[in-house]
């Protein structure tokens, strides 16, 4: 074909494709670029039916004009109701809206209060509160009003209705003054929005955002705004400044990368044409699939590259040999340089438009048009390189122009191609750890600005926080309400820190109806009662005992129709929806003030057994996120697999092939390897840079290879290319790296990786496999790297098998099947563990075997969840892949040890449970090795210096004339860092041993050891780690020996001799109280001894020794920097201060100092505690405080009562106020907790 028959079809093309490309819509709807089905595209379409996106939070603040506040509301709330078209606005309840409300409510009050509330009401001192409060009413201002309703509502019923429904579209917390919605100091003030457009598309320039950031300018008092629409905006506009920007200084760099290889602008105006056409067919790719979003489009322009790249290619080895004089010869000359190419460009070309072409089959949008976009961009750049190359080298290109010398060596030595070959394989085994978050966060991220004002109004309004949405649907609306109930009565008696916006208060369900109307079934008492009351107050009761009458006969609950009119309608509206066929979808909706609170409902919802969907915004691709990270890995690796098939078909070498691949396998898993090293997550946006990375090192690994095969010269002009490429690769994404947008950041990250990595296979491994040009000696590479990856499997695999611990014989009997009663209740035999008080209560006997085949059976997924947090912990603690390797490998050697010196009951317990159900973490190591290595943490995590895990216990022990009733209680915090299921999980069990003690002890479900508990013989003991100069000797680990002790000692000299025949891991103290005998002492153990300290009345107890090694120095360094001797001092003050009981010693344990502010380690009460315990030792009793620390109420739980089959328990202390302990949790997440002086 001439040059200027190609140049005519280049430009018919090319006004096809421009053509096409104008009609692509760009969108920034972040809906755009997520999931149109699965678990993703159901929540949302939740979240959507229940406005839980949509809603926005206005704050007027009165701080420095109190007394103007209400007015400015009143302003403000008129401005923005200006505006019915983008939103609905609440921002008062007047007095008629009262009264409508309590209109309605009459005929069904006694359905909508609860029964707790109805008991009280309806008691003797119930009603006659209520008759004196009407008496004092009848001569206040609102007296003529109270006339008029007392006849109707005696009790005021509906009153009580009418003021806790006023805030029901709000939430807890919030106060209603004058009719407005303010907080606890009056000095805030807060209006309501319902937008009703997708918050999603909102954009700076939207109508919604400008009406909104219009109305608040002219408030007369300054007030701001938060919700989904302001974060989508704030996104878009910070991914198109931000993108902006690196994409102008990657232009720039791209510029300066080619005059400084060439010195001349000729060949960077030789790629404007290959860039121009592949952004025109990649434009025109995209018009096929819109809308498509900016960050997808994005990626597709850089698609343009793939041109860029093949006219460097074409350039350099068309000079390679000098330049002809002549425009024809000059074309002669590229048109030899493509045909010698046209191998390596096809090869190219079909892997990279197959490979994108897979992932246009995706079920994410935003990865389907990458791959749409991608098909186009290849073909772009075939057509550019094959008709415009030959033609634009023909007019750029110069006698004189040659192959530019660059910094790169011509040969590599072997040992560096060794070396990178190892490194590569090394973290080709540490990218399995690479993590995908597919929160849509990522691509909508807070401003510092914006998460300041998140901050400071979730504080401020207790409706703030992360929402989530309990979802129940039935064929009805009655049917729909009973499958929600059963989740809420959870949340509301086991979910702190959560507040609750329920249709069930306005529509109860039929359970809540039937247990309401129970409250009343005594209606004779309850008139007697009123009578005597009402004529107590002055009242004639037979005038009122008629109205009494016919509200406490309504039985029927209320209907949607009963709140139409009233402003509980706008509520009902946000929760129920009831299509034309009659099927009815109802929702919960949750502010929790903290992601752990928020993980706390959901587990309380999935305990609770109710048919529902938790959707949580914050996370809503969570159920879709293992669908989509298991499409980009198939699909990344189905584009491998065609790249090495392509390479076969190329090159029919095996050796060939494996030079060719290196580059791409060196990026892949270079990149992934990296990134797990630095804890960086792969995300929507950054996974599917992975198809860039692995197309560019693809199509260097081809060229070099090529390059090869046509001599030294040839080599080395593709080796040239190769750096330009790379260079301008780096140049043009470098930029995004500086992105303050986690989304550009994140694909800024994976490029740039992949960069680095592409060069290191291109330039040291790929060479140093060819060799000396025109020699494969790739199969001695091979080899060596064969022998190398078999060396690193069998070193691994001999450390695995010398570190595993062979299970003892524990046959199992299989006599009985698991009965699952309810989520929350599971039966095996006579074994039988329930869920009461928000922990789990455990009885379980027999064999050893028995004991660990039931725990196993009954606990089958608390466990993993436990020793999921722990392995959550152990990365976040460590984040180093190769530290975790090391100990992985390296902790299971003190096995041997621990086995040799362990009670052989214990161990062959721990073999009957780990025979029962799967192990997600065979891979770590096995899984008996594992579990028993668990059992040493206690022991190992003392012996790590610096160890988080371990943080300090306090406790006491007292008895005799120093407790109330002369029993022995031993109480004390345990302070254990392995995560939140540990403290929510934690067990109480009874165990029963065929011919041991009973016992009873806190701990989680599977532990074959024990750290706090009581015999039936009366003795209690409890672990709290200490430290010593005696050098750490592997043995039997603690929880172990302290088992050992529960089930036979029924004395403290049984507990002396049992301490001193076994070999102790670490220094420990042993708090022991024989209830029995009123005795009690510590035993202060180390490897080499114990040290019996006897105990008068009362001890207090903390983490340093006091006997004969209280002056080691480990023991002195522990008490001068750490915390122990100021929590000690604290509680022994406390001690010292009288008798005690247990209610008084929950609140000892609950203490956190004077002075200190929450959180501070120095306190008794740290925050920190996996469990609070009091130990009766005389009564055979305990009490455990229920999550979260010991804040939640702590529950006393009998051991004769367990054995017995009894597990209700009985509350000793109410919980104490839990909110405050998480918002430390959180303060300390978020790195703004500090500490006082």
């Amino acid at each position: 074909m001439s040059p200027r028959a190609g140049m005519a079809l280049l430009g018919g093309l090319a006004l096809i494709a421009a053509a096409l490309a104008s009609r692509t819509q760009v969108s920034t709807n972040l809906l755009d670029a997520l999931p149109t089905e699965g678990g993703f595209a159901a929540a949302y379409a939740d979240a959507q039916r229940f406005s839980l996106l949509d809603t926005v939070i206005v704050d007027i603040d009165g701080t420095a004009a109190p007394a103007a506040l209400h007015d400015a509301v009143d302003s403000l709330g008129a401005r923005l109701s200006a505006h019915p078209e983008l939103f609905d606005v609440r921002y008062r309840v007047g007095i008629q809206d009262g009264i409508a409300i309590r209109t309605a409510a009459m005929p069904h009050v006694l359905t909508l209060l609860s029964a707790d509330e109805l008991t009280r009401r309806l008691s003797a001192e119930g009603l006659e509160a209520a008759m004196d409060g009407a008496a004092a009413k009848l001569s206040g201002l609102a007296g003529p009003m109270v006339a008029r309703l007392l006849p109707y509502d005696p009790l005021d019923l509906g009153g009580a209705f009418t003021s806790q429904m006023q805030l029901a579209s709000v939430s807890e917390g919030v106060r209603l003054v004058s009719g407005h919605f303010v907080d606890e100091t009056e000095t805030h003030a807060l209006i309501l929005l319902r937008t009703k457009q997708s918050a999603f598309g909102t954009s700076k320039s939207s109508p919604l955002y400008t009406a909104i950031e219009a109305d608040l300018a002219a408030s007369p008092l300054p007030a701001r705004w938060l919700g989904s629409a302001r974060y989508a905006a704030e996104a878009r506009e910070t991914i198109i400044q931000e993108t902006g920007i690196a994409v102008g200084a990657g232009v720039l760099l791209v510029a300066l990368v080619f005059l400084a290889c060439f010195r001349s602008v000729r060949p960077l105006l030789g790629t404007l044409p290959a860039a121009l056409l592949g952004t025109a067919f990649a434009g025109a790719a995209a018009a096929l699939c819109s809308p498509v979003h900016g960050l997808t489009l994005a990626f597709g322009g850089a698609l343009a590259g793939l041109g860029v790249d093949y006219w460097i290619h074409l350039y350099l080895h068309s000079v390679k040999d000098g330049v002809a004089s002549t425009f024809s010869e000059r074309y002669a000359q590229a048109r030899a340089s493509l045909h010698a190419l046209l191998g390596a460009y096809g090869v190219s070309i079909a892997a990279t438009a197959t490979s994108f072409a897979m992932l246009a089959t995706s079920s994410y949008p935003a990865v389907a048009d990458l791959g749409v976009i991608g098909v186009g961009g290849a073909i772009g750049a075939l057509v550019s390189v094959g008709l415009a190359g030959p033609v634009v080298f023909a007019i750029l290109a110069r006698p004189g122009d040659a192959v530019p010398k660059l910094p790169v060596p011509d040969r590599v030595p072997g040992w560096a191609g060794a070396a990178a070959t190892l490194g590569v394989i090394a973290l080709a085994a540490i990218a399995v750890g690479v993590r995908f978050d597919g929160d849509p966060r990522t691509m909508d991220a807070r401003t510092p600005t914006t998460a300041a004002l998140e901050a400071e109004l979730n504080a401020r309004w207790s409706g703030g926080g992360t929402a989530a949405l309990v979802v129940a649907e039935g064929h009805d609306l009655a049917s729909a309400l009973d499958r929600l109930s059963p989740a809420v009565a959870a949340l509301r008696t086991g979910a702190p820190g959560v507040r609750l916006q329920t249709p069930l208060d306005l529509l109860p369900s039929t359970a809540d109806i039937g247990v309401r109307t129970a409250a009343v079934s005594d209606v004779s008492r309850i008139e007697a009662d009123f009578t005597a009351a009402a004529a107590g107050a002055g009242f004639d009761p037979a005038a009122l005992l008629p109205g009494l009458r016919t509200t406490l006969t309504a039985s029927t609950g209320p209907s949607l129709d009963t709140w139409s009119g009233t402003p509980l309608a706008d509520v009902l509206s946000r929760t129920v929806r009831v299509d034309d066929q009659g099927h009815a979808a109802v929702a919960a909706i949750l502010r929790a003030i903290s992601p752990e609170a928020l993980d706390h409902a959901r587990y309380e919802v999935e305990l609770s057994g109710a048919d529902v969907r938790f959707v949580h915004p914050a996370g809503l691709t969570a159920a879709g996120a293992d669908r989509i990270r298991a499409e980009l890995l198939t699909r990344s690796g189905g584009a491998l697999l065609l790249v090495l098939l392509y390479l076969g078909l190329r090159f029919r070498d095996p050796a060939k092939v494996a030079a060719a691949a290196a580059p791409s396998i060196a990026a892949i898993a270079g990149t992934l390897g990296t990134m797990a090293l630095l804890g960086a997550a792969l995300t929507p946006a950054s996974g599917p840079a992975l198809v860039l990375v692995l197309g560019l090192a693809f199509d260097q690994g081809i060229f070099l290879v090529e390059g090869d095969a046509g001599g030294r010269t040839t080599f080395l002009a593709a080796r040239a290319a190769i750096l330009v490429a790379l260079g301008n690769a780096a140049a043009g994404f470098a930029g995004l790296l500086f992105a303050t947008h986690p989304a550009v950041h994140g694909v800024g990250l994976v490029v740039t990786l992949g960069i680095a990595w592409t060069a290191l296979g291109a330039f040291v491994i790929t060479p140093t496999m060819l060799g000396a040009s025109g020699e494969v000696v790739t199969r001695r590479w091979l080899k060596r790297a064969g022998v190398a990856l078999l060396t690193f499997v069998a070193l691994d695999q001999l450390l695995a098998y010398a570190g595993r611990v062979r299970p003892p014989e524990a046959p199992l009997e299989g006599r009985y099947a698991l009965e699952e009663l309810s989520p929350t209740e599971r039966r095996f035999g006579p074994n039988r563990v329930v869920r009461r008080h928000g922990m789990w209560v455990a009885h379980v006997e027999g064999t050893p075997e028995q004991i660990g085949e039931a725990g196993a059976t009954m606990s089958a997924g608390i466990q993993r969840r436990a020793e999921a947090s722990l392995y959550a912990t152990f990365t976040h603690l460590l984040p180093n892949r190769f530290v975790q390797y090391s100990l992985a490998r390296g902790l299971p050697f003190l096995g041997r040890a621990i086995v040799a010196d362990s009670p052989p009951e214990y161990l062959r317990e721990l073999a009957a449970y780990t025979q029962i159900g799967e192990d997600p973490w065979w891979w770590l190591t096995p899984v008996y090795t594992r579990k028993l290595m668990m059992h040493a943490l206690h022991d190992v995590g003392q012996a790590m210096v610096g160890t988080p895990l371990l943080d300090g216990c306090t406790g006491f022990m007292a008895g005799g004339e120093w407790t109330q009733d002369g029993h022995w209680l031993l109480a004390r915090n345990w302070d254990f860092g392995g995560g939140a299921p540990f403290s929510e999980d934690k067990a109480i069990v009874a165990i029963h041993r065929e011919g041991a003690i009973p016992f009873v002890h806190v701990a989680m479900l599977g532990l074959a050891g024990s750290v706090s508990g009581v015999n039936q013989a009366g003795i209690a003991i409890a672990l709290q780690a200490a430290a010593s100069d005696s050098p750490v000797r592997p043995g039997a680990p603690m929880i172990f020996i302290a088992r050992e002790i529960l089930e036979n000692a029924r004395s403290l000299d049984d507990v002396q001799r049992i301490l001193e025949g076994r070999s102790g891991f670490v220094s420990e103290a042993v708090l022991a109280v024989d209830g029995e005998h009123g005795e009690a002492a510590v035993f202060e153990v180390t490897p080499t001894d114990v040290d019996r300290i006897e105990v008068g009345t009362h001890l207090a107890q903390s983490n340093h020794l006091r006997g004969r090694h209280a002056g080691d120095g480990t023991n002195t360094a522990r008490m001068k920097h750490g915390t122990t001797v100021a929590r000690l001092t604290r509680m022994q003050s406390l001690l010292d201060a009288g008798p005690v009981d247990i209610p008084r010693a929950v609140e000892m344990l609950r203490d956190r100092g004077e002075g200190l502010v929450d959180g501070d380690e120095r306190a008794i009460n740290a925050d920190i505690a996996a469990h609070g315990v009091v130990i009766d030792a005389t009564a055979r009793t305990i009490t455990v405080g229920a999550w979260p620390n010991v804040a939640g109420e702590f529950v006393r739980f009998s051991l004769d009562d367990l054995l017995a089959d009894r597990m209700e328990g009985e509350v000793m202390a109410p919980a104490d106020d839990p909110e405050r302990s998480l918002r430390v949790h959180l303060a300390k997440e978020q790195g703004t907790w500090r500490a006082g002086p």
